[in-house]
């Protein structure tokens, strides 16, 4: 349920955060039918793509079957990548899913890039959970800027995102 899941830190600040585990006391919580019923568990309470498509019979939005694969990484003085083969975490409903994640400019600049092909899926999602003040997100809803206060000093982070489809746009959640 959490292959690709990712925390992000620059400059010092957690800008998108790991929810953690849960509460192991929690009502049936090693009863797997039960425990990704669970926010923290399922795979809206990571950061990652998973389905949402009411035709789409994944019950936790990511198969608790899946398991990603780091299939090339590289680490040099100026930056690295690790790319991830996620397709058997969508059960079926994706013939290609590969996440990537890239650090360059001298390690000041982050991309992350999902390449995903559905076989038939209507609909999903991307979350990030963050304790970031969300600014703004532009009018077209394709960058969205956060701002993180520490130590007296105020960080700035500008997320974009990068697609030929304008289906994809950010939206702050409540």
């Amino acid at each position: 349920i959490d292959s690709g899941n990712f925390i992000l830190y620059a400059k010092g600040v957690r800008w998108i955060y790991d929810l953690g585990s849960d509460n192991y006391n929690a009502y049936n919580y090693f009863n797997n039918s039960w425990r990704y019923k669970l926010y923290r568990k399922n795979a809206e309470g990571q950061n990652l793509v998973f389905l949402t498509s009411q035709q789409v019979k994944v019950p936790y939005g990511l198969s608790t079957d899946g398991n990603g694969e780091i299939i090339d990484f590289y680490s040099g003085e100026y930056g690295s990548y690790s790319i991830l083969d996620n397709t058997s975490s969508f059960g079926g409903f994706a013939v290609f899913a590969r996440r990537g994640m890239m650090m360059t400019n001298n390690r000041e600049t982050v991309v992350l890039q999902d390449e995903i092909t559905f076989s038939s899926v209507e609909s999903v999602c991307w979350l990030i959970h963050t304790r970031s003040t969300v600014n703004g997100i532009s009018a077209d809803g394709r960058t969205a800027c956060l701002s993180h206060k520490s130590g007296g000093t105020t960080y700035f982070l500008r997320a974009t995102i990068v697609s030929e489809s304008d289906r994809y746009k950010f939206v702050e959640l409540g």
